[in-house]
């Protein structure tokens, strides 16, 4: 941190005015640059929770209007960050479950690649399916 003392007592240490004043220099417009991204990357994050909190309105006054039976006041008193929390877990659980229908869906195929399948005497499915599987 420059204060007036820490800067005095590098001067008295025969510190360069300018190198000092360089040193602020470098430190502010680094300061600056890390808010400007800060601002930058919350700015996109406030216009998501603006474009989500005028969803929610339509959606509650379209319930309110049209299904007012199950319609309940506190709908409107969910956050916009709970909404945004419930449909990020939703969509990482979506991804976990395509990722795991895909895994399933390759082993089916190599299972069915393995399976040999030979004709057998009944042509009729029905008959071939009691016969194996139910005692008559």
């Amino acid at each position: 941190m420059f204060d007036t003392n820490a800067i005095y007592t590098r001067l008295q240490s025969g510190e360069d005015a300018q190198a000092i004043a360089d040193e602020m220099a470098k430190a502010l417009n680094d300061a600056i640059n890390k808010q400007l991204k800060y601002e930058e990357e919350h700015k996109a994050d406030a216009v998501k929770k603006q474009d989500l909190k005028a969803i929610m309105d339509k959606v509650n006054d379209f319930i309110e209007t049209y299904y007012n039976d199950i319609y309940d006041e506190e709908l409107r008193n969910i956050t916009v960050d709970e909404v945004l929390e419930a449909v990020d877990k939703s969509v990482e659980d979506l991804r976990k479950l395509h990722k795991a229908i895909g895994s399933l869906e390759k082993l089916l195929i190599a299972e069915k690649d393995k399976k040999t399948y030979t004709k057998t005497k009944n042509t009729d499915p029905i008959e071939e399916f009691l016969a194996k599987y139910v005692d008559c």
